[in-house]
């Protein structure tokens, strides 16, 4: 069982000298250059912060195995962090148990002083000295990390894996278009879109068995469009609403059953061209671990779709503009309000499209994001009515009853779910920015999933 010992970097050099480790691949991407190490540094990092260390190349997250055993007894808080000989083994207080080094261990060699580290630069192997034995860590299979492709990936579960642990994000949702009246107007700005949710769980598996991974893509950007029917403006932009963030989910190819699906971010709604009212988009709502947050209504003229519930798909915004928003449905986010807007419930990559703009004349609402259900989509003003659309609500995330649910974390308006953890590369399950003027808004962060074996194949 993994424990939180270390709360200051006193703690973690007093401890990081003395105690065997397990070390676990932390992200493929995260170099020691971010933030900086060298080969055998051992450096806190995430929120709440871990200790990790760099094997020259990379980070690693360090954890401990804890285990009592025969004559270990307790320990008191007052002895957390020291060590001490128990029953014949080297072992650290935690605040109630000595924890000891397991026996699946790798003997490298002999040594003499009690706790001393050693890394080798050449394997990239950090041992430490027990009772006169240098011993390492036996190190569990590399994470396998698969990024959003827009097509169905696969994996085969490897001879002796019996469960695998999944760390999944669900895409974040894409940014309003901006919008101006005239060359010189002033500049608004479309909705941010939603973040998506986070999740860790633990399943059993079949060697020789494959799952489906679909990993959901980060929502499409609102477009800016230039306003044709505005003469006396000339360059004048409306914009349309970001699309929502696709879910990310796991599933077994046996039998085409859903283990998990992780709620994505809803996208943020269009702004509109004017001159003196407000008409800002709504942001998208984030995705969320059992309630999706609901989508912002824009100024005024439109309401945001709502956030995606543990059994059903949310709502779908309104407006007073005559086209309406979708629902969200089944591992689908609802289409946001506009002169047209679709939803395949085939495509678990995308969430729903916003609005499309036809006449350009009316800013559409943002698609809602996917997830176990999918938020429903952002509401629309009406034409010429001066107002901005409203953001699509975010997705709920699921799991099956056959499926351990060990931690998840709901996004924060455009903010992803665990957004602290260190093996969360840059811009993952991020809402994109809602943009402001005649640009297009950013598309949103692409969803994640990273598989750990157990046992190490």
């Amino acid at each position: 069982m993994r424990n939180s010992l270390f709360r200051s970097r006193a703690w973690l050099h007093v401890l990081i000298s003395i105690v065997p480790v397990i070390l676990i691949h932390a992200s493929a991407s995260a170099d020691c250059s971010a933030p900086a190490g060298l080969p055998g540094q051992v450096n806190l990092r995430g929120a709440p912060q871990k200790p990790y260390f760099c094997d020259g190349v990379r980070w690693f997250e360090m954890n401990f195995i804890e285990a009592g055993g025969t004559g270990a007894g307790s320990c008191t808080p007052a002895e957390l962090g020291t060590f001490a000989n128990r029953s014949g083994s080297f072992r650290l207080c935690n605040g109630s148990d000595w924890l000891r080094q397991t026996t699946d261990t790798l003997i490298l060699g002999s040594c003499t002083t009690q706790g001393e580290l050693k890394f080798d630069p050449l394997t990239q192997v950090l041992s430490a000295c027990d009772g006169g034995i240098l011993r390492t860590a036996k190190l569990p299979a590399p994470a396998v990390v698969y990024n959003a492709t827009g097509s169905l990936q696969t994996y085969s579960v490897p001879p002796g894996v019996t469960r695998l642990t999944a760390r999944i994000w669900g895409a974040g949702g894409g940014g309003g278009g901006g919008a101006r009246k005239g060359a010189a107007g002033a500049p608004r700005t479309g909705g941010s879109g939603g973040g998506g949710a986070y999740s860790v769980v633990q399943f059993d598996v079949t060697p020789g068995e494959t799952l489906n991974l679909y990993v959901g893509r980060g929502g499409g950007g609102g477009r800016a469009l230039l306003h044709t029917f505005l003469i006396i403006f000339p360059s004048s932009y409306t914009s349309s609403g970001g699309g929502g963030g696709g879910l990310s989910a796991i599933q077994r190819a046996s039998d085409s059953s859903w283990l998990v699906a992780v709620g994505a971010g809803g996208g943020g709604g269009g702004a509109d061209e004017q001159l003196t009212a407000p008409a800002t988009g709504g942001r998208g709502g984030a995705g969320g671990v059992h309630l999706g947050e609901d989508g912002v209504s824009a100024t005024s003229g439109s309401s945001g779709g709502r956030g995606a519930t543990s059994t059903s798909g949310g709502g779908p915004g309104t407006g007073s503009f005559a086209a309406a928003a979708g629902a969200g449905a089944l591992r689908a986010g609802g289409f946001g309000a506009g002169d047209s807007g679709t939803r395949d419930p085939a495509s678990f990559f995308n969430g729903g499209s916003p609005g499309l703009v036809l006449d350009n004349q009316i800013p559409t609402g943002g698609g809602g994001g996917g997830g176990g259900y999918g938020g429903g989509g952002g509401g629309a003003g009406a034409q010429e009515s001066d107002v901005g659309s409203s953001g699509g609500g975010g997705g709920s995330s699921s799991t099956a009853a056959n499926v351990h649910w060990l931690y998840g974390e709901s996004g924060s308006g455009s903010t992803p779910g665990g957004i602290g953890m260190a093996d969360r590369p840059f811009g993952i399950a991020e809402g994109g920015l809602g943009k402001s003027g005649g640009d297009t808004g950013a598309d949103g962060g692409h969803g994640l999933i990273i598989l750990i074996p157990d046992p190490a194949p």
